[in-house]
């Protein structure tokens, strides 16, 4: 809530107290992106891919597309000692340390996702949900190449969860008679199972045998082996953020507050609600380090709660 004409502000917070370590005007930022961590580097997407230095948050560097002046980058992946960003035109990789270049893809079509979502790396494999196209994409990390896609209906607002053997996607369709939470064969992209959950827009969840994604305002626990419904719990509101999992709970941040359940019997464990909850306060998605979550909200806050 604090965007200034040149750019957004980057914040870095003591996480056993909340008080302010530093703030900088990041004068690439842009919109809602989130930053991941590298040695002591902050990267980010925006206008072009940076970093930030995380002792006092001064910029420690940031590629530019010569060609493009102007490009927006989703949130980075982290993998290993090397970042990978989708913009409007490609995707690239990044030496993490320096941000140069390793390759960048050639582009038939533009590169979006409804949420600025960020790729996902598996065994190798990049995994990217597009919402141009609507295909969901796997490609090769060495050389960027597309190993395969597969076309859907409706386009996509969330990151996909992939195990060894499956992909789990989900599909912004608002039509309730469409399977918008599908299971792939990751061997031949075939379907395995496929149910109607309606629009669904948040970060897909895989925990042992279990699937959790968020249908409109439902979050659903579904088997992940076939699909079927283990539970299932109304929302007063939307939600767009990643379920939490730890141990047998299930954290979920929405647009009134946030929840936890029993991961086994969907039963609530305990719930909190802002002062703005008739307003529809949002949640985002829970970060967990130890037995301590955080979470930012729309009401301008940041959280920290015990997991229990």
């Amino acid at each position: 809530s604090d965007t200034v004409e040149n750019g957004l502000f980057a914040y870095c917070v003591n996480r056993n107290t909340g008080n302010l370590i530093w703030r900088t005007l990041d004068t690439l930022a842009y919109g809602s992106l989130s930053p991941v961590i590298y040695n002591n580097l902050v990267i980010s997407g925006g206008t072009n891919p940076h970093a930030l230095h995380l002792k006092n948050g001064t910029h420690a560097w940031f590629y530019k597309d010569d060609t493009i002046p102007l490009l927006i980058y989703n949130n980075p992946l982290l993998a290993g000692n090397s970042v990978y960003f989708t913009s409007f035109l490609s995707v690239t990789k990044h030496v993490a340390s320096s941000g140069s270049l390793v390759w960048e893809t050639e582009g038939e079509h533009f590169w979006s996702n409804l949420r600025n979502s960020r790729m996902v790396h598996k065994n190798g494999k990049l995994y990217y949900g597009d919402a141009y196209l609507y295909r969901m994409y796997a490609f090769d990390e060495s050389s960027g190449h597309i190993d395969w896609f597969v076309q859907v209906e409706k386009p996509f607002a969330n990151i996909p969860a992939v195990t060894d053997n499956e992909i789990f996607i989900g599909i912004q369709d608002s039509d309730i008679n469409n399977k918008t939470l599908r299971c792939l064969n990751l061997a031949d992209q075939t379907e395995k199972w496929g149910v109607k959950l309606g629009t669904i827009w948040s970060d897909i969840v895989v925990e042992g045998d279990k699937v959790y994604a968020i249908g409109m305002t439902t979050l659903h626990c579904r088997s992940a082996i076939d699909g079927s419904a283990i539970w299932h719990y109304e929302l007063s509101a939307g939600a767009v953020s990643e379920p939490l999992v730890t141990g047998n709970k299930v954290i979920i941040g929405y647009g009134n507050g946030l929840i936890c359940f029993n991961a086994t019997s969907g039963e609530i464990i305990w719930e909190y609600e802002t002062e703005g909850n008739s307003s529809g306060w949002g949640f985002t998605s829970p970060t967990l380090d130890g037995d301590r979550f955080y979470v930012s909200c729309a009401d301008g806050n940041l959280y920290c709660f015990g997991v229990d």
